[in-house]
């Protein structure tokens, strides 16, 4: 296999990565809105938000920028499977940073990602 394929499952990987790091900041800001119980239009609070805002442009942007590149060396047929990879990603973040629980099912999906990718023995 050539450098360009290996490069190509990088970027599908971090596609993923990326836009699980949107969510997680997008999550963050929501929740910090929520939490402060503002007045008026929850909708436009949360859509002036910086950090929500830079959640947006790193996952729809960012994120997009890198499934394309990756699309261009790898093909379509493998970049949606290596982008979920991002998954394990937001629910470990959700987990760690914004201080959610997973549920059992959470962790048998993640445990199903994970094996099903070859990544576990």
């Amino acid at each position: 296999m050539s450098g360009s394929y290996f490069l190509g499952i990088f970027l599908a990987i971090l596609a993923g990565s990326m836009n699980a790091v949107g969510a997680i900041l997008q999550k963050s800001a929501i929740n910090r809105i929520t939490s402060r119980a503002q007045k008026g239009s929850f909708t436009a609070s949360f859509v002036r938000d910086p950090i929500w805002i830079s959640g947006l442009v790193v996952s729809i942007g960012v994120g997009t920028i890198f499934n394309f590149a990756a699309q261009n060396r790898i093909g379509p047929a493998l970049v949606p499977a290596l982008t979920a990879s991002g998954m394990i990603i937001l629910a470990f973040g959700s987990a760690r940073i914004l201080n959610e629980k997973l549920k059992p099912s959470e962790w048998l999906g993640i445990f199903f990602l994970v094996h099903e990718s070859g990544i576990a023995p």
